[in-house]
């Protein structure tokens, strides 16, 4: 059985058109995409029943050890303060470089306790719109 090592896994970010790594992410929860039920259940039923709707992306969180004078932070504090839909990617460690490409808009921006002994980290989360696409 082959397994997927998390370290050298990369987010990246679409920057000027092009997808760039973002800089020192310490974690990252990829995409917890759902898909919706309405309740089909009717009076003969002997158990709930239920169809499915429409797919949620849902969200991605993620910490970095922030840098304030790093371009790709610079442009994550852009994209959370102009609301807009970007373009973003999970590259993974794999051999075949499986990829987990979405849209989102940056809906978190949380800077983490700072300590004496420790670095300022920042906590992001970027919900997600439209289709993801998962390519092995």
């Amino acid at each position: 059985m082959a397994y997927t090592a998390g370290k050298g896994t990369k987010l990246q970010l679409s920057i000027s058109s092009t997808l760039t790594d973002i800089a020192q992410v310490v974690s990252m929860t990829p995409p917890s995409m759902e898909m919706g039920t309405v309740e089909t259940t009717h009076l003969l039923s002997t158990w709930r029943e239920y169809i499915s709707t429409i797919p949620d992306g849902g969200s991605i969180d993620f910490t970095l050890e922030w840098d304030a004078s790093h371009a790709t932070h610079a442009a994550l504090w852009t994209a959370f303060q102009g609301g807009a839909v970007e373009t973003w990617k999970v590259l993974f460690t794999d051999t075949g470089a499986a990829t987990v490409g979405f849209s989102g808009i940056v809906t978190g921006y949380a800077f983490d306790e700072i300590a004496v002994d420790g670095v300022v980290t920042a906590s992001l989360s970027v919900k997600l719109t439209g289709p993801v696409v998962i390519t092995p």
